[in-house]
């Protein structure tokens, strides 16, 4: 089927913060402590890739206050709030937790005062730490929530890096590909993905990769199932290749 005929898979709407934290740990490998609103977690939910640092709304004006974003504090919400009394900070953390946030991150080793921890306890909403600082977090988190957010599409056919440049090559059934891809192995390319290959629109490009079931492996008529990266090396795979 022609590529321009491939009915896009619609990118995931939410995302629990419980998962949200797994992932974060398990495939960004960034140290995470849960301090507050452990019930929430599991019932709360991230809708977007978009991020929010709320250092207007600590200070009073929530007019404009994108609650529904993921929440960083770093250095400056965190200075902010030490410069202020004990009375003005509960004040000012009453404001913003008491609107429907997903989660606030303290970044940079950050930590909330143990009175406003426990207003977060009170009001439910989850907050967490991390030592990782400010910028290379928000990047961090931003590059995941884009790709999972991401609209996607599975096309058959064999995606190759050739040169440096993604190749998908497609065709109908028994023409060849796999055999056409596994000669371009053999002479030192990279197999990205064979048989189906998950396209991803990040930006304005599409980034193709292999499902959990299919990477590294290929399907030759006479030989059966083929483990690239054993017989060939880890060198003649790419986990994923812009087309």
């Amino acid at each position: 089927m022609p590529l321009h005929n491939q009915k896009p898979i619609p990118g995931k709407e939410k995302i629990s913060v419980s998962t949200l934290l797994m992932k974060i740990q398990k495939n960004l490998r960034v140290d995470i402590e849960l301090a507050a609103g452990e019930k929430k977690a599991d019932e709360n939910f991230v809708t977007g890739e978009d991020l929010h640092r709320p250092g207007l709304a600590l200070a009073g004006y929530i007019d404009l206050f994108t609650y529904e974003k993921i929440q960083i504090i770093g250095n400056t919400e965190s200075r902010y709030l030490e410069n202020l009394s004990r009375q003005e900070q509960i004040d000012s953390f009453k404001k913003v937790a008491n609107f429907d946030v997903p989660i606030f991150f303290c970044t940079a080793g950050n930590k909330l005062p143990k009175h406003l921890l426990q207003i977060a306890q009170d009001y439910n909403v989850p907050v967490a730490y991390t030592s990782v600082r400010t910028t290379k977090f928000m990047f961090l988190l931003r590059d995941f929530l884009q790709d999972y957010f991401a609209v996607q599409t599975m096309v058959h056919g064999t995606m190759v890096d050739v040169y440096g440049i993604g190749i998908l090559i497609s065709g109908s059934s028994g023409i060849g590909k796999s055999e056409v891809a596994l000669d371009l192995v053999e002479r030192g390319h990279r197999l990205v993905s064979d048989d189906v290959v998950m396209l991803t629109k990040k930006s304005n490009i599409l980034i193709a990769s292999a499902t959990e079931m299919n990477k590294h492996f290929m399907e030759i008529r006479g030989l059966g199932i083929v483990n690239v990266m054993s017989m060939f090396g880890i060198r003649s795979i790419r986990y994923q290749k812009r087309l």
